[in-house]
């Protein structure tokens, strides 16, 4: 999924559900592309989930990703 988060766009995975906030594990930019950081879990309400996303795709051994359908 995207969430909105400080103004800024982030691709994420959500992780559970609790009442109306959803804990969602967000990637961090490098670069051009997107990484999983260490752990990143935050929960966000239901306002702050922009829409889903495709799976992403695998760049590098070094465990970078780009989303087809990120939005720019």
């Amino acid at each position: 999924c995207v969430v909105i988060y400080d103004g800024e766009l982030y691709p994420g995975e959500v992780q559970s559900q609790q009442g109306n906030s959803y804990e969602v594990s967000t990637m961090a930019k490098s670069g051009g592309y997107w990484k999983i950081p260490k752990e990143d879990k935050i929960f966000y309400t239901r306002d702050k989930i922009k829409q889903k996303l495709a799976i992403p795709i695998l760049i590098n051994a070094r465990g970078l990703y780009k989303f087809p359908d990120f939005p720019e």
